[in-house]
């Protein structure tokens, strides 16, 4: 072969090379011009989806808020949390260290009586003072022990403290014996009581109390008892305490006093019998509230439904 045709055939595979860098590189000009293309389809595509939600996500947001208002409304009508304290026996000394303590911070108790023939003895409460007690809006709890029957003892008890004029006697009762079991449910539901006040230190039988409504209460200076007081708080619910006078510890006490105080507001001390009605009037108010509102929150539920539905429906679609 030549010079000349060398330099032909050299020349011609410079020309191939190119052509094919050319051609490659239009090859990749047009990959990035196809991946730009479906990308702006796709954002376009996206940017459409994003247009039809929108609205629908708007909506399901102010639907979310007015149903949340609605419950919140119901909250606020469950009121706070109650604390009602029972302080038991008939010491003397209810009236003469309790009752200035309790009424410095506004507060009433419920006082534990089982005997009313204890009114009056030696180091009792006297019937003069449970008379100032119950002005100032203490009540009376009756104080079974489980011994005997609780018709009679129930009704010789009310006679004789309706007889004295003390004051306001508790429909509610608390259990002073050792085990709370079927009998003592069946004796006490025979003296027409409904509710009983079991304390933490009384043991329970398996299904007693069946047919009443039974709650425990704690001892007022129980460790964790601010633990007991801050949950009910938190659950918006009842607690009761009870409390002995002897060997009372009334800097603690008052501590407790301080303690429930700074709960103001989130938490109402009253009497056992008070936070009953007050628990059963917010019960009603809340009833209320949910028959008044039912068919609003129907629909509002049914709507936020259809929109995620519809949502989905969007997606489907754009998924082909």
């Amino acid at each position: 072969m030549n010079r000349k045709s060398s330099k032909i055939m050299i020349t011609a595979a410079v020309v191939l090379l190119i052509m094919a860098a050319v051609a490659g590189l239009l090859l990749v000009i047009s990959d990035r011009r196809d991946k730009i293309n479906e990308a702006n389809s796709e954002a376009e595509s996206l940017a459409e989806i994003n247009r039809r939600i929108e609205p629908l996500n708007r909506e399901r947001r102010e639907l979310e808020d007015e149903l949340s208002r609605i419950e919140k409304s119901y909250a606020d009508g469950d009121g706070c949390a109650t604390f009602a304290l029972i302080m038991r026996g008939l010491s003397s000394e209810i009236y003469t260290v309790v009752f200035p303590l309790m009424k410095e911070f506004g507060y009433t108790a419920g006082i534990a009586v089982s005997d009313a023939g204890e009114i009056g003895a030696d180091g009792m409460l006297s019937a003069a003072q449970l008379g100032v007690l119950s002005d100032a809006g203490w009540e009376i709890c009756p104080a079974w022990d489980g011994t005997g029957d609780a018709s009679e003892w129930y009704a010789a008890l009310k006679k004789s403290l309706d007889g004295m004029g003390v004051g306001t006697v508790q429909s509610a009762v608390i259990f002073t014996g050792a085990v709370f079991d079927g009998k003592s449910a069946a004796s006490l539901a025979a003296a027409g009581v409904t509710r009983v006040v079991i304390p933490e230190t009384v043991t329970v039988a398996d299904g007693a109390g069946d047919g009443l409504k039974t709650e425990r209460s704690c001892e007022w200076d129980r460790d964790g008892g601010n633990l007991v007081i801050r949950a009910a708080i938190a659950e918006c619910g009842d607690v009761v305490f009870t409390a002995d006078t002897s060997d009372m510890n009334t800097a603690l006490f008052r501590s407790m006093l301080d303690m429930l105080k700074t709960y103001e507001g989130a938490i109402d001390v009253m009497t056992l019998g008070k936070a009953g009605t007050f628990r059963t009037d917010a019960e009603a108010e809340r009833k209320k509230l949910e028959a008044e509102y039912a068919g609003r929150v129907s629909e509002i539920k049914a709507r936020i439904t259809a929109i995620k539905r519809e949502i989905n429906d969007i997606y489907a679609c754009a998924a082909g």
